[in-house]
């Protein structure tokens, strides 16, 4: 398990994009004691997810929206898809911004 996974202990983190593979990042989070939101095309098949919201991730309207239902502090987001450049930065921005609070960590775990 990597630092950026074990280490989100007890804090609410948004997973985006998680399909797949990328679900094993998703159940190791949930074990570390994370909170998580779930925000992709469609739920994983993960255990103990906090929510999920369906989204077109080629949507940044879409993305902004689920982030901001998601709630007011947000400690990281992990990007477990590939984005094009202006949904990644719609997500990013509000996540950073009024909606969640604060600054939070981005994990990118694209190749």
């Amino acid at each position: 398990m990597s630092a950026a996974v074990s280490d989100q202990r007890g804090r609410r983190v948004i997973a985006v994009g998680v399909a797949g593979a990328s679900a094993a990042i998703v159940r190791d989070l949930v074990e570390a004691g994370a909170e998580v939101h779930s925000v992709a095309p469609a739920r994983p098949d993960v255990a103990w997810l906090a929510s999920h919201t369906d989204v077109d991730l080629a949507d940044p309207g879409a993305l902004v929206d689920a982030v901001v239902r998601i709630g007011a502090v947000v400690h990281a987001v992990h990007v477990c898809a590939p984005l094009d450049a202006v949904p990644r930065a719609a997500l990013l921005a509000a996540a950073q911004g009024r909606a969640l609070d604060g600054c939070c960590e981005v994990f990118d775990h694209n190749p």
